[in-house]
């Protein structure tokens, strides 16, 4: 897709039918812009696409990374498609929200803390 403003990949994934994501990285925000307007993705499954798409809700996984195996995943998909909901998918990227985030990291600092405090008295 190249560079595009905010508003243009919020239009355009919006408008897609399902993201293919073949690539294998660590996190891969990608996958949860596409989350984020309800669209389901095709991922390799390996990174982080185990952690964010729960495989037959939110999107379908591919185990090797050839042609074959993304071939069965999309007719898989093309299979399932009406299964999907939209709404499901949205509420698994808000999983990854800053808001959830800082939540998470503040409890984990606070109750590593607490053991901490704990542990020498």
């Amino acid at each position: 897709m190249g560079k595009v403003t905010d508003e243009e990949l919020i239009k355009l994934c919006g408008r897609c039918r399902v993201l293919i994501f073949p690539g294998e990285e660590d996190f891969g925000i990608t996958p949860l812009e596409a989350q984020a307007s309800g669209r389901p993705v095709i991922a390799y499954a390996k990174g982080g696409s185990l952690e964010t798409i729960i495989d037959g809700k939110t999107g379908v996984l591919f185990k090797e990374n050839n042609p074959r195996s993304l071939l069965k995943a999309i007719e898989q998909f093309i299979e399932i498609e009406d299964r999907f909901d939209k709404k499901i998918i949205r509420e698994n990227a808000l999983r990854f929200s800053a808001e959830i985030f800082k939540e998470k990291i503040k409890t984990f600092i606070d109750e590593k803390y607490s053991e901490h405090t704990n542990k020498n008295i």
